[in-house]
């Protein structure tokens, strides 16, 4: 996916309030079966990517590892703070 696709999915996520963001909220998503697919930054941390990817798959969720940084995806949610994993439900 292009970064500018990236951004248009997730803004469209984001108006129609069908995003989770955060590793605790995320996970928590996917070991309830809410979570469809999971977008993680390049330089989140290794174990948060490993824990995402193992209960990603028991959740048979979308696990997509963009190239972009925790820091550009804040600017695309417009928050205040550094965000490396965003869930869709």
């Amino acid at each position: 996916m292009t970064k500018e696709s990236v951004t248009q999915e997730i803004q469209k996520a984001i108006k129609d309030e069908k995003i989770i963001i955060g590793t605790d909220r995320v996970i928590k998503g996917l070991k309830k079966g809410e979570v469809k697919k999971v977008i993680i930054t390049t330089n989140a941390p290794e174990i948060v990517k490993e824990d995402i990817s193992h209960y990603g798959k028991l959740a048979g969720a979308e696990i997509i590892i963009e190239k972009i940084t925790n820091e550009e995806l804040k600017e695309i949610c417009k928050k205040p703070f550094n965000i490396s994993i965003i869930g869709f439900i």
